[in-house]
């Protein structure tokens, strides 16, 4: 729940006899700081022999309207320097085959999603 600018004025004017900081526009600050980092979500995973038959991975991010992504992949220890081909529905980061990577068992996936 959002703190209107006019609940942040009367915790301010409660707060006035406190130092004189504005704690009311402190929280509100806050709220809106906490609700842009829910939005970024991130994880990893290995590619297994399902997703190299159907030359894509799909991660589910839960990421509804996605700002941007990074996506990076290693093998055998090693990040690769040319990666998958991502696509972003709602929700998911979709990894596909393109020229100068196939998927591989073993691939390991990062990824953080905004």
């Amino acid at each position: 729940m959002a703190i209107s600018n006019a609940s942040a004025t009367t915790i301010n004017k409660m707060n006035v006899a406190s130092q004189r900081v504005l704690l009311g526009t402190i929280v509100q600050g806050l709220q809106t700081s906490v609700a842009t980092l829910q939005i970024m979500k991130s994880g990893s995973m290995g590619v297994y022999a399902l997703h190299t038959n159907a030359s894509a991975v799909a991660l589910t991010t839960g990421v509804a309207s996605s700002k941007g992504y990074i996506v990076d992949i290693y093998r055998s220890g090693s990040k690769l320097s040319h990666t998958a081909y991502v696509t972003t529905p709602s929700g998911s980061l979709i990894l596909t085959d393109n020229a100068g990577y196939t998927t591989t068992v073993g691939d390991k996936i990062y990824w953080i999603q905004y």
